[in-house]
């Protein structure tokens, strides 16, 4: 009789057997009739997600932003029994709520696993320069070190080292391949061309600009820059083209526009394009190369994603450096005059190849550059604040802050 379910009376002695067989029937019929329900409750429940169980509760809602909590009622084994405490936070009176407060947890948790890798990154410079200067103790061994074929070198090294490690952190904190964030395929076809010439057109229109607009604040506020010098000969043009052509071109499009503007895209392409750009240019840490640089991120975004291949950013980058590099050491021994109608006609050619890739990209795309706008209950404004505002995003702004600091106090030093 252990299964039964009924409720015992005080006067059970004096009711008839039949009664008392009665009323265990009628007991376990009820029982069943509800674990029945129950079961029913509990399978709806486990398909119902969060927007529909926010719906089916609108009401509660509309009372809880008036500081009103109603009694909503809660089944326990035997009966109703009403409650007063909220079903959620206070916080989440809305569906629309929930959602940017989700929106913001999920930027803040990719900002902060960005900002880790690329402080890893200054982290190791720092660490192998110090280790460096140990072994600095001779004249010999500051001479070795100061050729700038070792200086190239030494840089090569940094750069696939610092990026990678950067590189590895962002994917494995996110559980992720970098081919999962952006296409390494072929370029479309149709569009490839005329996004290079257009990008490398607008790249050196942008270094004019950039160039003019500095020379006006140089008087008051000199601007500085590391000073790299190439090595001499076939053999020194050769490393040169490796270490500032090659190398930066295929490391630092897989670190700027795979891993990290690939992890953005998810909040929307103008989104990942324009932070993405900010932090290619930042890291640079000197007021010369940051505003070009800026300008070159967001037009080698825009053509990844126009191509949808990050192949087109590695040739864009390839292209650019190329060209400077070739430009310094056609211009050694050369009449000024002469390197200056060079320098003029190269631009001029580039504008115009610039201002024809345009074109073409307007006929094969009418929409160039228009991106659709996302499901985000963000604004764009909003995901770019609560990115610049994240704890490892900041510490890296201090970082950039300070070298950027360092290097004008520099120069500052060396004029006097």
């Amino acid at each position: 009789m252990a299964d039964n379910f009924y409720f015992e009376d005080e006067n059970a002695e004096n009711t008839p057997p039949e009664t008392l067989k009665e009323e265990q029937k009628m007991n376990n019929v009820e029982k069943n009739s509800y674990d029945e329900n129950m079961n029913n409750v509990d399978a709806a429940t486990k398909n119902v997600n969060n927007n529909n169980f926010v719906n089916n509760h609108q009401n509660y809602y509309n009372v809880a932003q008036n500081q009103q909590y109603q009694p909503y009622y809660q089944p326990n084994y035997y009966s109703y029994q009403p409650s007063y405490q909220p079903f959620f936070n206070q916080y989440y009176q809305s569906p629309e709520q929930m959602k940017l407060h989700f929106e913001k947890n999920q930027v803040k948790k990719t900002a902060n696993f960005i900002g880790i890798g690329i402080i890893l990154f200054f982290a190791f410079n720092f660490v192998f320069s110090y280790i460096l200067g140990a072994f600095l103790k001779t004249e010999e061994a500051i001479n070795f070190i100061m050729d700038p074929a070792v200086t190239l070198e030494l840089n090569v090294v940094l750069s696939v080292l610092g990026f990678g490690i950067s590189s590895i952190f962002i994917l494995k904190a996110q559980r992720v391949k970098a081919s999962e964030l952006i296409s390494y395929g072929p370029p479309k076809k149709g569009v490839t061309f005329a996004a290079i010439i257009a990008a490398v057109g607008f790249c050196y229109t942008a270094n004019i600009a950039v160039t003019l607009l500095q020379s006006k604040f140089q008087s008051f506020l000199p601007f500085a820059q590391p000073q790299l010098e190439y090595p001499e000969g076939i053999a020194g043009f050769a490393l040169s083209v490796i270490a500032i052509a090659v190398v930066p071109a295929l490391i630092e499009e897989f670190l700027f526009r795979s891993v990290i503007m690939g992890s953005l895209l998810k909040y929307g392409k103008a989104f990942a394009i324009f932070t993405s750009s900010m932090l290619f240019a930042l890291i640079h840490g000197n007021l010369v190369q940051i505003p070009f640089a800026f300008l070159v991120g967001l037009v080698i975004g825009a053509m990844v994603v126009e191509t949808n291949s990050i192949w087109t950013g590695v040739i864009i980058h390839f292209i650019n450096n190329f060209i400077s590099v070739c430009m310094d050491y056609l211009s050694r021994g050369m009449d000024e005059g002469l390197i200056t109608v060079i320098y003029l006609f190269l631009m001029a050619f580039l504008m115009i190849i610039g201002i024809l890739g345009f074109y073409l990209l307007s006929i094969k795309n009418k929409k160039l550059f228009s991106y659709d706008e996302t499901d985000h209950k963000s604004t764009s404004m909003q995901r770019f604040g609560w990115f610049s505002g994240s704890a490892s995003i900041i510490v890296f702004f201090s970082i950039t802050f300070l070298e950027i600091l360092a290097m004008q106090l520099s120069s500052v030093m060396n004029i006097m």
